[in-house]
């Protein structure tokens, strides 16, 4: 007999897992929503048939919200484009 392990999950790896997401339906500060994901990771890590939970959220990081009015990009000329991968570059990883 031969076995073959399961595939990978993208993300996981082999060892199998799963995803949750919390979603704020009240409109709580994010230190709040926060704190809930945190004790939501400690309360799962305690129970025995769960290992390694994180999250990769975090209140701690600035957000920018930019809202693009697209008319005026064309109307400047500018291709949306490369407005877009200029602030990829920017603000981002690029």
């Amino acid at each position: 007999m031969i076995l073959f392990p399961p595939p990978a999950i993208s993300g996981l790896g082999v060892s199998g897992g799963f995803q949750m997401e919390l979603q704020d339906l009240g409109n709580i500060p994010l230190s709040e929503l926060a704190q809930v994901a945190h004790e939501m990771v400690q309360a799962g890590n305690s129970q025995s048939d769960l290992r390694s939970l994180n999250t990769t959220f975090s209140n701690s990081f600035p957000q920018i919200y930019l809202n693009i009015d697209r008319t005026k990009v064309k109307a400047l000329g500018i291709h949306l484009d490369r407005l877009l991968n200029t602030l990829q570059t920017y603000l981002g990883s690029t």
